[in-house]
């Protein structure tokens, strides 16, 4: 490209399309990077005052809690009358960070699922702030390294707190 010169831009996301674009499945759109994670507390990034209890649960860290913790979060998340396609993804993102936690931390772990007048909030602590949570890059061959990426894809906003040990996503109790 000569000096000056502006950039071919694409159709869906305002940058040049790579040489594959043809070859792209109908409908498919390059979709932007997921954000950043946010340094501090949840409650730093709230839009209103928490409404009533959540659920907290700390344990043990053992893989066959994940799915323990899914279900107790579904089962919150019904009795708040959460939509089908919120509490969907606010379940995936809660296996994720607690699969997370039960690989990669050390200690006990813990869960807290609580509504606010505008989001309902996860955090997922363990004892290993050394380990911070990040978005991978993983290669296609690697069966594993997705997590905080879909974590960042499917929430509002997602963050890291205490030294890293705390790793949380907000989601806007948007209707659906």
């Amino acid at each position: 490209m000569a000096t000056g010169a502006k950039p071919e831009r694409g159709p869906s996301c305002g940058t040049a399309e790579p040489p594959d674009a043809a070859r792209r499945p109908a409908g498919f759109r390059r979709e932007p990077p997921p954000p950043a994670a946010a340094a501090g507390p949840a409650s730093d990034f709230l839009s209103g005052p928490a409404l009533g209890h959540g659920i907290e649960v700390a344990f043990a860290s053992d893989k066959a809690r994940v799915a323990e913790m899914r279900r107790i979060t579904r089962n919150q998340l019904r009795c708040w009358r959460t939509s089908e396609a919120l509490a969907g993804d606010i379940v995936l993102a809660v296996s994720e960070l607690v699969t997370n936690a039960v690989c990669y931390g050390s200690g006990y772990v813990s869960l807290r699922v609580w509504p606010t007048t505008g989001e309902l909030v996860v955090e997922v602590r363990d004892g290993a702030p050394q380990a911070r949570a990040e978005i991978r890059r993983p290669g296609d061959g690697e069966v594993s390294g997705r997590g905080i990426f879909l974590v960042a894809t499917l929430a509002d906003r997602w963050g890291v707190s205490d030294g890293g040990a705390t790793t949380w996503c907000l989601f806007s109790r948007r209707s659906g």
